[in-house]
């Protein structure tokens, strides 16, 4: 579309002006990541840190302690929503289990949520669509949410979930313990 439509004295091929701006794109993300954990870790120090880690890793009280997981999967869900990217929540969550605000154990219901939000976007714009054709693409949108829901549902099996945590535990030792792993297990099954 855009070939030979450069300038004319250009020396740069295609090629070249492309890998320049994937190493620029890279370069850059690369540093409002690290810009973002500088962010947060300075934010989210003392006091409040403790606080954010006692909310966000909390289990539901008493016998709703089994809904813990499919809460979270809900939060995760309605951020998603409200952002419209899933991307956006779930690389909002990589620094703050990099800073050891949230565990493994509650980033795994909440991407999982984060998966089902973003159907609501593709519901979303199917529903703009010429009225003619809102029949195929709210068709679409749905197909897509029916494989997100059953992803999902598959994805929040005990072994997956289990072998998560021992994953991450082995990762990042002195912050999960065996104990935390039988209990995340427990809330997830």
């Amino acid at each position: 579309m855009f070939a030979g439509s450069g300038l004319p004295a250009a020396t740069l091929s295609d090629a070249a002006v492309g890998g320049i701006l994937l190493v620029s794109s890279l370069t850059a993300m690369v540093g409002c990541l690290l810009v973002l954990v500088r962010v947060l870790s300075s934010v989210l120090r003392g006091p409040l840190r403790r606080l954010v880690r006692r909310a966000v890793n909390a289990d539901l009280p008493g016998h709703a302690a089994a809904l813990t997981g499919p809460a979270a999967m809900l939060v995760g869900a309605g951020v998603t929503v409200l952002v419209q990217s899933s991307s956006v929540f779930t690389s909002a969550l990589t620094p703050l289990v990099g800073l050891g605000v949230v565990t493994v154990e509650r980033v795994y219901p909440l991407t999982l949520g984060a998966n089902l939000g973003t159907t609501v976007t593709g519901t979303l714009a199917a529903l703009t669509a010429d009225p003619a054709r809102v029949h195929d693409t709210l068709q679409l949108a749905l197909c897509h949410l029916a494989f997100n829901v059953t992803g999902t549902h598959h994805r929040r099996g005990y072994l997956d979930t289990l072998l998560a945590s021992q994953t991450a535990r082995k990762a990042s030792p002195p912050i999960y313990s065996q104990s935390r792993n039988r209990k995340m297990a427990h809330c997830l099954s």
